[in-house]
C-alpha cells in the first residue's frame, strides 16, 4: 500500500442529530406539573419531531412507531397505565429451546426494566408503568433499550434459528445504481485494505494493519450505512478490534481480516439485501460538537504528528484517516464539523502517504486551535461546575440513605421468603429488588 484509500461519497449526506435536548428537558417540567400525556408526546418529539404527528394518534394516548427493523407500540389506557410493546418472533419448533436460551439472557444481560413474553409461540418485549410514575427520562430510556435489542438480535434470530418475524419492516429501499455504487465501494475498500493489511503483516507492522482495518470498517459504514446483518458484522468486527487489550495485535488483525473477507465474499443480492434507509427513534450515535471532537482528536494527534515529523507518514496519514472514520462511527456529525471533515477526506484520499499527511496535520491544527468559549465564559463554566457539583453532591447524599433503605428491606424480603421457602415470594421481591436498583440508576 503506497498511497491513502479514495474517497467515496455517502449514501446518506447529513448526519445531523435530529434530537432537541429542550424539548427533552421541557418534558420534565410538563411532568411535574401532572400532565403526564403531554409530557410523554413531548419526550418522543424531543428523538425526532416529526413522532407524535406520524405515528401517534390526535390525542397522544396511542403510537405505533418503526424502529429500524422493528416496530414499538405504545399506549396509555383510561385507567392511567402505560404500556409499550415489541413485536419481535415467532418461536420455531425446531430451535425452540437454543432460541428460548438466547432470550434467557438478554433478559438478564440486556433489557433494563423490559421482559421477553412469550404467548402462544409468539415473542414481544414489553414494559408497563403507571403514567404517573413514567417519568420522561424513565420513559426515553426504556423505549429505547426495548427497540435496540428488538432491533439489534432481530435478524440474527431469523439467520441463526429460522424465527420468522411478528411484523415486517418498514423501510426504502435503494434503487439499483445507488446499490451498484455501493456494492463497488465496498468492494474497492475491503480489497485495498486487505492488500494493504497483507504487506503490513510481512512487515510485522501489526499497529498500522489494525488502523487500516478499523478504518476499513468504519468506512464502509459511513458511506454505506448498512442495517440488518452487514450491519452487525461490522459493529462485531469494530469491537473485537477495540475490546481485548490482552490479545497480541498479530490475532486481532487476523481475526478482522477473516471478518472483512467474509464481508467481501458476499454476492451484490446480499449485499442489497441490507441496504436501505429506515426510521429511527432515536440515533445510536453520541451528539457531536466542536469541544467534544477537539477532546476526541488531541492526542491521537499529537501522537500522529510526532510519527509523521519523524518520517513514518504511512502511520500518521493511516492513523488520522481512522480516527475520523471511526468519529462518524460512534457520532452524529453537526452539519459544519461534517463539512470539515469531508475536505480533510477529500483532500487526503488516493494520495501518497506524505501528501496525504500534510492537509490532515495542518486542518487538525487549526481545528484544535478554535477556541469554543471566551476567558470570561471558561470561568463562569468553572464556577458553575464547582456549585453544581456541590448541590448535587448534597442531593445525592439524601437519594443514597433512602435508596440503602429501600434495598435493605427488599434483601431483607428476599431472605426471609428463602428461609420460608416460598418460592412465589422470593421471586416477586428479586424482580422488585432488579426494578429498584435499575430505576434508581435510570433516574
Amino acid at each position: 500500500m503506497k498511497k491513502t484509500l479514495p474517497y467515496f461519497e455517502p449514501v446518506v449526506k447529513s448526519t445531523q442529530a435530529t434530537d432537541s435536548p429542550d424539548l427533552y428537558f421541557g418534558s420534565f417540567d410538563l411532568f411535574e406539573e401532572g400532565k403526564y400525556v403531554e409530557a410523554i408526546r413531548m419526550v418522543l418529539d424531543s428523538n425526532n419531531p416529526d413522532i407524535s404527528e406520524q405515528f401517534g394518534n390526535e390525542d397522544g394516548t396511542e403510537y405505533h412507531i418503526p424502529h429500524g427493523s422493528v416496530i414499538i407500540n405504545i399506549s396509555i389506557t383510561p385507567d392511567g397505565m402505560l404500556n409499550a410493546e415489541v413485536p419481535f418472533m415467532r418461536v420455531p419448533k425446531e430451535n425452540a429451546v437454543a432460541m428460548l436460551r438466547a432470550v434467557a439472557s438478554l433478559n438478564t444481560g440486556r433489557l433494563m426494566l423490559a421482559r421477553f413474553y412469550l404467548e402462544d409461540e409468539m415473542l414481544s418485549v414489553r414494559w408497563s408503568c403507571p403514567l404517573s410514575e413514567a417519568h420522561p427520562s424513565t420513559f426515553d430510556w426504556q423505549i429505547n433499550n426495548m427497540c435496540r435489542v428488538a432491533d439489534d438480535f432481530d435478524d440474527e434470530f431469523v439467520a441463526n434459528f429460522g424465527a420468522e418475524r411478528l411484523c415486517e419492516p418498514i423501510v426504502t429501499r435503494y434503487d439499483e445504481n445507488t446499490i451498484d455504487r455501493l456494492y463497488d465501494a465496498i468492494q474497492s475498500i475491503g480489497r485495498i485494505t486487505l492488500e494493504a493489511v497483507a504487506d503490513f503483516t510481512k512487515e510485522r507492522r501489526f499497529g498500522i494493519a489494525w488502523n487500516a482495518l478499523m478504518s476499513s470498517f468504519c468506512q464502509i459504514d459511513y458511506v454505506a450505512n448498512p442495517q440488518g446483518n452487514l450491519k452487525d458484522e461490522l459493529n462485531d468486527a469494530i469491537r473485537d478490534l477495540n475490546n481485548d487489550e490482552h490479545t497480541p495485535e498479530s490475532v486481532l488483525v487476523k481475526k478482522a481480516s477473516g471478518a472483512l473477507e467474509k464481508i467481501l465474499a458476499k454476492s451484490k443480492e446480499d449485499i442489497a439485501v441490507d441496504l436501505y434507509e429506515t426510521h429511527m427513534i432515536e440515533s445510536p450515535k453520541r451528539r457531536s460538537t466542536i469541544a467534544n471532537m477537539q477532546k476526541n482528536f488531541k492526542e491521537i494527534y499529537r501522537n500522529l504528528l510526532d510519527h509523521y515529523q519523524g518520517g513514518d507518514y504511512s502511520q500518521a496519514a493511516v492513523g488520522l484517516i481512522r480516527k475520523i472514520y471511526e468519529a462518524y462511527h460512534y457520532c452524529d456529525m453537526d452539519d459544519s464539523l461534517n463539512e470539515f471533515f469531508v475536505d480533510l477526506l477529500k483532500a487526503s484520499a488516493d494520495r501518497p502517504f506524505e501528501d496525504a499527511g500534510r492537509p490532515l496535520i495542518s486542518g487538525l491544527d487549526q481545528f484544535l486551535a478554535v477556541r469554543v468559549e471566551s476567558d470570561e465564559e471558561d470561568e463562569a463554566t468553572v464556577e458553575d461546575d464547582a456549585e453544581y457539583e456541590r448541590c448535587e453532591n448534597t442531593s445525592c447524599d439524601v437519594r443514597h440513605d433512602d435508596i440503602k433503605e429501600e434495598l435493605r428491606q427488599l434483601q431483607s424480603r428476599l431472605t426471609e421468603a428463602l428461609q420460608e421457602e416460598d418460592f412465589a415470594a422470593y421471586a416477586l421481591y428479586a424482580t422488585r429488588l432488579q426494578q429498584c436498583i435499575m430505576t434508581h440508576l435510570l433516574s
